[in-house]
């Protein structure tokens, strides 16, 4: 193996275990500071690889410009990397002001850890990719009802979620009522492929759910095992299909809504007409389509796929996508990647992680990083389910985020 490489490896594997979640690291996919997908030199510590993520072979300054500099770019993915981000291979700069938003709340770009999922609108200018704001995506938030160690799975809401084998999560230090935070991606059968795991702040009862609707009643809905009650306005006017964003509390099981939010057909809402995505094919419809993230990505003749072809294109396999909105507002792919993922292994992976390297974005300022979440039966068994009580957590959020 290349000593540079090998090198990179090592340190991005130290940095990894100074925050509260560890993701898997691309070594094939070096950061660059390049959204064309020209190959262009990226600069990650003099090792001088290069690297193509798929794009239309332009640089960054001949892109179709609306002014920004780019027309637009939005990316959706996990977080490899620090020295800024680096986000589906791009290094993309911050900084300490960048407008950043957790699960649709504000907070601050200390708050960023790796293996998180993002959603960063971006602009680039003379090869230098910059944030104009980070959305950090947590899929889950709440406590743990089933913990299978053997098949290293999880349930959380009624939602499986799986831990891969780089991930290393200590599964004993995690019992049923630990309150976790989850970000990941899901895969065909809906089960949610972690890549980052934290805790909450002890006390905290936060509810946040984000997936599809699996299933319509006249009282409840579901998001796979997950019920919930349809006590709102926004809730009896969704369908099976649609994804929608939840915070609540549980009553009995049940996840009752206090806001019911459902996601845009297109990513960013439409704002940015292009896009580099991150995520398992959900779906294969012929041979000019897919699905992937909840939408559905047009296959062009000309659509280039790197590390494969067409055949490969089949559910629940992890790519890279790089699409344009069409003037019919229909994503069309121009290039993907299939992903291989190369996992650095090691002795210290702290997965599921309180230090004073990094604060985790549940925290409050004066919280002691090495408190461990361990409740005692009464406050685990204890449903809040008092209106004011939900204010009162949701207020203590709002200020630490």
């Amino acid at each position: 193996m290349n000593v540079h490489k090998r090198l990179l490896q090592i340190l991005l594997l130290l940095f990894s275990s100074a925050v509260p979640g560890i993701a898997p690291v691309f070594a094939a996919a070096p950061c660059v500071s390049d959204i064309g997908g020209t190959g262009k030199t990226a600069d990650i510590g003099g090792t001088g690889k290069t690297a193509d993520i798929g794009g239309t072979g332009k640089t960054a300054a001949n892109d179709e410009s609306d002014g920004s500099g780019i027309g637009g770019t939005g990316v959706i993915g996990t977080i490899t990397a620090f020295g800024s981000i680096c986000v589906n291979g791009i290094r993309i700069q911050y900084g300490r002001h960048t407008p950043l938003l957790i699960n649709g709340r504000p907070g601050t770009t200390r708050q960023l850890a790796i293996g998180q999922v993002v959603a960063v609108g971006v602009t680039a200018n003379k090869g230098t990719v910059a944030a104009r704001q980070i959305h950090i995506q947590y899929a889950v938030r709440g406590p743990v009802s089933r913990i299978d160690r053997h098949g290293r799975q999880l349930q959380i809401l009624g939602q499986t979620v799986k831990i891969p084998a780089h991930l290393k999560l200590d599964l004993k230090a995690v019992q049923p009522g630990s309150y976790l935070n989850v970000s990941g991606l899901r895969n065909q059968q809906g089960i949610l492929i972690a890549s980052y795991i934290g805790r909450q702040q002890r006390g905290s009862r936060a509810i946040y759910l984000h997936g599809p609707v699996t299933a319509v009643g006249r009282r409840y809905l579901m998001v796979y095992q997950q019920r919930i009650r349809r006590d709102t306005l926004q809730s009896r006017r969704l369908r099976q299909g649609d994804h929608i964003d939840i915070r609540g509390v549980l009553r009995h099981g049940v996840l009752v809504a206090k806001s019911i939010k459902k996601t845009a057909r297109l990513p960013f809402a439409g704002r940015y007409r292009r896009l580099i995505l991150e995520g398992y094919i959900t779906q294969r419809r012929g041979e000019h389509q897919i699905g992937m993230n909840h939408i559905e990505v047009d296959l062009k003749a000309g659509t280039r796929i790197h590390n494969g072809d067409r055949k490969m294109l089949l559910p629940n396999t992890k790519v890279r996508v790089r699409l344009h909105v069409d003037k019919h507002k229909r994503l069309v792919a121009e290039s993907i990647e299939i992903e291989r993922e190369e996992h650095t292994d090691g002795k210290h992976h702290p997965a599921l992680h309180k230090g004073r390297h990094a604060r985790h974005p549940d925290d409050d300022d004066n919280e002691s990083g090495d408190e461990k979440n361990d409740m005692d039966s009464k406050e685990q068994s204890k449903d809040r389910d008092d209106d004011k009580s939900i204010e009162k957590e949701d207020k203590r959020d709002d200020k630490k985020n």
